[in-house]
């Protein structure tokens, strides 16, 4: 069996290289080794922003937009110690809309308020980090006080970036801020994902069909080689199958690309320091409570670990609340009970209403290698979408797209990958 091009990987960045060469008129067969594509889009991903243009381009393609509910203008709610705070923005000319709601933001003082404007305008005019300087430093340089970097810098990097400032680049950081906080009106607008997310790639299969392409669900990969004759490579699955490919892009974690590559291709210079790339968990956990006890859509409770608390509607008298902690570190090896009796405590000491309330259910989800680090180090390991084997080109958040380890990303290694192809196809 043949395709021209195979892409392995049924996550966003496969979903968007198989779109839009698709659209361009390439006949792909894409695989991906579980039941459902969605890759960690499954991981209980609830928020996207305005700035994510490229995922929200995705799901314009996918027609499913609509199912994400963007607020009209940002509106965070912060809550620490039983006040609730929100960083809102009004109808005032870009960038001054937080102006009002940043004024009475009550957990920074006078002083610290000024000392984050003056660094927000350096960002805003440009100003690019020292070479291999983390944010801790940058913020150090800046003068920015241990409250101003807990209730303000990360309250908004930690979960983006899921790490902390002493180890992350100060380049992705400003990042963040330039373009979610700064660069316009509606691009720090939050955008509420459904609870079963993974619906809005429902439409990917029969978007592949109608151009001539396929899906191939419950379909891993164990290995590629070289091909011969007409096809450069041969891609064996698990199941014993081979398909014959002129052009693969993998869109897989890198530690899997390693795996899947031969022993001579591992061993290139580029390939072979990716072992070097580490990975951060993120865990999710579900708390299901005896009564309604939050209101908001979402929360932010400053700190770290960070968490970001996302409340469903009441039902029959219950609330579930999903809570994503990001830099969780040595809290990631602790058992199930230990994780959620600290996630109950951190949230009942920030929002008093979780206090009367008792557990009726919980859910602890461990996602191990969810991000790649955005330490300085790191990011020269990042690669192309353009391997030096021809014919290979590679997609993943871990690529060099710019962007961190977010859906955007994702979705932007994608495109890379699918514009380095149309590139090299013959014309």
């Amino acid at each position: 069996m043949s395709a021209p091009v195979v892409i392995i990987g049924g996550g966003l960045a496969g979903i968007s290289a198989a779109c839009h060469l698709a659209a361009k008129g390439f006949r792909v067969h894409l695989l991906e080794k579980s039941s459902r594509l969605g890759g960690r889009a499954q991981m209980g991903n609830r928020l996207t922003l305005g700035c994510c243009t490229s995922y929200l381009d995705l799901l314009d393609m996918l027609g499913t937009r609509h199912l994400v509910h963007m607020q009209r203008r940002m509106d965070i709610a912060v809550a620490y110690e039983g006040r609730l705070a929100r960083l809102k923005a009004v109808a005032l000319p870009h960038p001054w809309a937080i102006a009002p709601s940043f004024l009475r933001y009550p957990f920074l003082s006078i002083s610290a308020k000024g000392a984050v404007c003056r660094a927000l305008l350096r960002i805003a005019q440009g100003a690019p980090p020292l070479a291999n300087e983390t944010f801790a430093a940058w913020l150090q340089r800046h003068r920015q006080s241990s409250h101003a970097r807990r209730f303000f810098w990360e309250l908004i990097t930690a979960p983006t970036l899921n790490s902390p400032a002493e180890t992350a680049s100060a380049e992705f950081a400003l990042l963040v801020f330039r373009e979610a906080v700064l660069a316009g009106p509606h691009t720090a607008t939050l955008g509420f994902i459904p609870y079963d997310g993974v619906r809005l790639l429902h439409p990917v299969n029969e978007f592949l069909a109608r151009r001539g392409s396929q899906v191939q669900l419950c379909a891993p990969v164990e290995r590629i080689t070289e091909g011969c004759e007409n096809s450069r490579f041969h891609v064996h699955l698990k199941n014993g199958e081979v398909l014959k490919a002129s052009t693969i892009v993998a869109a897989v974690p890198h530690t899997d690309l390693l795996r899947l590559l031969p022993p001579r291709w591992r061993q290139q210079p580029c390939f072979s320091r990716l072992s070097q790339l580490s990975r951060r968990p993120i865990i999710d956990v579900i708390l299901a409570y005896d009564r309604p006890v939050l209101t908001e859509p979402v929360i932010a409770i400053p700190g770290l670990p960070a968490l970001w608390i996302f409340p469903k509607q009441p039902e029959e008298g219950t609330q579930q609340i999903a809570v994503s902690i990001s830099c969780p570190d040595e809290l990631a090896d602790q058992e199930a009970a230990r994780i959620v009796r600290w996630t109950h405590e951190r949230l009942a000491t920030a929002c008093p209403a979780v206090r009367k309330a008792s557990l009726v259910q919980t859910r602890v989800h461990r996602h191990r290698g969810a991000t790649f680090s955005v330490a300085p180090r790191d990011q020269d390991l990042r690669l192309p979408p353009l391997s030096p084997i021809p014919g290979l080109f590679l997609a993943g958040d871990w690529t060099n797209t710019g962007w961190p380890a977010t859906m955007e990303g994702a979705v932007r290694s994608g495109l890379n990958a699918a514009a380095a192809v149309s590139q090299a196809a013959p014309k």
